[in-house]
């Protein structure tokens, strides 16, 4: 993880973030698709995403992708999001 420090007078906010390197994959069903997850902490908030698209920007029929971030800390899952289906691009 990368870590940033930023201080405020006498307070100090932490917050960190990573993401993953983008992975392509495909062809699958004639459509290539890319895929990359983030998650950022700050404070005592973690947020954390998943990102998938189109490699060409071509358009992808409605319900073709999904993208459901999970958390892990070592082994243990600690969050998990349902997954979400494209509506369209």
């Amino acid at each position: 993880m990368v870590g940033l420090l930023i201080g405020v007078s006498a307070t100090a906010v932490y917050a960190s973030a990573a993401e993953s390197r983008v992975y392509n994959f495909g062809p699958i069903g004639g459509y290539s698709y890319y895929n990359q997850a983030t998650v950022e902490k700050t404070g005592d908030n973690v947020y954390y995403t998943a990102e998938i698209g189109s490699q060409n920007s071509g358009k992808i029929p409605v319900g073709y992708m999904s993208a459901g971030p999970r958390l892990f800390k070592g082994d243990a899952l600690c969050k998990a999001s349902e997954m979400t289906y494209n509506s369209g691009l």
